[in-house]
């Protein structure tokens, strides 16, 4: 299982997702910016969180073990986790409900594993 979820996530379509998330979302109104001017890179975007959300399931699920994907996937959630509460709270205002309830505890668990300053 545990593979399985680390090939979605270096798939070049997730890859580039969370390349933009990182490039793109700085702050509050980067989303709206980007919905207006590049929709396929937001998709993107869209997707890469999605998948880390699936990978929170699998952890919250234990269909994978958690070290694991710390080892691998901890820092990256660390790092997405900032851009990535800008984006979903994006989304809620437009009124498309984003929880993903699964990443933001994961990441949360990763950013104080990564010392990830939630303003940085």
């Amino acid at each position: 299982m545990f593979l399985s979820i680390h090939n979605s996530l270096i798939s070049l379509d997730i890859q580039n997702g969370r390349r933009l998330l990182f490039n793109k979302i700085n702050s509050p109104e980067d989303p709206s910016e980007l919905l207006s001017s590049d929709p396929r890179a937001y998709d993107q975007i869209n997707r890469a969180l999605a998948m880390y959300d699936v990978l929170g399931l699998y952890v919250k699920r234990k269909y994978v073990d958690k070290s694991w994907v710390m080892d691998e996937w901890g820092s990256g959630l660390a790092k997405a986790r900032v851009p990535a509460l800008l984006f979903m709270a994006h989304r809620e205002a437009i009124g498309v409900p984003s929880k993903w309830k699964n990443f933001d505890a994961l990441s949360l668990e990763a950013k104080l594993a990564y010392r990830q300053p939630e303003d940085s």
